[in-house]
């Protein structure tokens, strides 16, 4: 079921970056989520953009593509990684 807006707290924490591995779509990409007042998109090292769909608080499709896509946060509610598809993007830390 695909929602209406993004929830506020789908949104805490963001922007943030993510390192995927080898094996990725795009090996070793550094994939960034980035936020609006309404609205959640990646950003692809090519500099394209993927804007997402929210279905669920941290859950949301790749308009783009199709994929699924879940921000996992950490025990504090802060992105620890990032999934997409089947794939896991690990935080870079600053």
């Amino acid at each position: 079921m695909l929602k209406a807006s993004v929830d506020a707290a789908s949104l805490n924490g963001l922007p943030a970056k993510f390192r995927f591995p080898a094996e990725f779509y795009q090996p070793n990409a550094v994939v960034s989520v980035t936020k609006t007042e309404s609205a959640v998109s990646l950003g692809w090292p090519s500099g394209d953009v993927s804007p997402l769909i929210p279905t669920s608080t941290d859950h949301y499709v790749d308009r783009a593509y199709g994929v699924p896509v879940e921000l996992i946060r950490d025990d504090a509610g802060r992105p620890a990684s990032l999934k997409y598809d089947k794939f896991v993007g690990e935080l870079v830390r600053k």
